[in-house]
């Protein structure tokens, strides 16, 4: 906000938001307020009443002190469940609100549904095809991929270069499953992604995102996050740190591997929440492990000692803006208009900008 010259913009804002909860507030307090007021007046003039009333047919014999007083009695016992009644109310109108929430949230269609009789992976070899792969996002008209056709071998690790918004995001989310194509086919190993349960392809699919995903938990729980039993000793949590370069700033933390680290990782940098993510995903030691920008908020010196401990022994896709992350993979391709183009050996695109392909 300082930069862009807009603090009185959005002090005005907040101010005028603030001063409409306020309001709705105030009014809630007195309608809240008023409620015992009006149920203990309601009591009054209903005691006073039923007092008047009574003495009346007492007076003309058509009713006994007794009866009189039982009424008076019973009808004192009927106002206190009249005033907690209102309290009810008032709390099932405050939750009203996050209720719509809720039930929209739960009557939302899946976006992956898994198949009737999906089939278990039992052994992955790390084989990764796409073929004739389009995708659109909802409300959106042009897809934003076409056609696209890719192959990883096992091992293989294949960097995929690329201007901003062309869809290498969404490869991703393809290959780990969190999204169906609308046309042709991913397969691992052979099998298309859709003909396996959701778990086989989650554990034979690592997948580390740009927006590193953060629970307001403990470094231990982070960690274990979809790991097979939720479960790993201290020693293998510090190796897998150590090896994500996380080792240090996480000893450092009071309570080590059980500091907890704030909603969103807040108490973390940028670059320690990647560290974090990184080590998750050796944690898991998936067969296929696809890396969204991988070295967003690490320096250089953190990002050459962690990629080619990432990458070894597992068939990785590696989508980087960065001409150096580019050079540790074994092949190199980019996308252009939802398309993927073959570009020359790593080494060879160094001296080139990265994501450009020769026309």
């Amino acid at each position: 906000m300082q930069s862009h010259s807009a603090q009185r913009e959005e002090s005005d804002r907040f101010t005028a938001q603030a001063h409409d909860v306020y309001t709705a507030e105030l009014a809630a307090a007195r309608l809240r307020g008023a409620y015992p007021i009006a149920v203990d007046l309601f009591e009054l003039i209903g005691t006073l009443g039923a007092v008047a009333l009574g003495t009346w047919a007492l007076a003309d014999g058509r009713l006994t002190l007794g009866g009189l007083l039982a009424f008076l009695a019973y009808l004192g016992m009927l106002y206190r469940p009249i005033q907690e009644l209102g309290d009810v109310v008032a709390s099932i109108f405050a939750a009203s609100a996050g209720a719509e929430r809720v039930l929209e949230l739960l009557d939302s269609p899946p976006g992956v549904i898994e198949a009737p009789h999906a089939r278990n992976l039992t052994s992955v070899r790390g084989r990764v095809t796409l073929t004739g792969v389009g995708y659109h996002y909802p409300g959106t008209v042009p897809p934003v991929l076409a056609d696209v056709t890719l192959t990883l071998e096992p091992g293989e690790v294949v960097a995929l270069l690329g201007p901003s918004g062309v869809g290498k995001s969404t490869v991703a989310k393809l290959l780990a499953r969190l999204m169906d194509p609308d046309i042709g086919a991913i397969r691992l190993d052979g099998h298309d992604l859709r003909d396996l349960t959701l778990d086989s392809v989650r554990d034979a699919v690592g997948i580390v995102l740009q927006e590193t995903l953060v629970l307001d938990a403990s470094v231990r729980d982070n960690l274990l996050l979809g790991r097979a039993g939720r479960e790993a000793g201290d020693d293998q949590l510090r190796e897998v740190l150590t090896r994500a370069g996380a080792w240090d700033f996480v000893a450092a933390m009071p309570g080590g591997l059980d500091a907890r680290v704030g909603q969103k990782g807040r108490s973390l940098s940028g670059g320690q929440r990647q560290r974090l993510a990184l080590a998750r995903a050796l944690l898991r030691d998936p067969a296929v492990l696809v890396l969204d920008e991988p070295t967003t908020g690490l320096d250089a010196d953190v990002a050459r000692r962690v990629l080619p401990v990432l990458v070894v022994g597992r068939t990785v896709l590696l989508i980087t803006h960065d001409r150096e992350v580019a050079t540790y993979a074994d092949r190199v391709v980019s996308m252009v208009d939802g398309k993927i183009t073959e570009l020359p050996h790593p080494e060879d695109t160094a001296s080139r900008p990265c994501g450009m392909v020769t026309q």
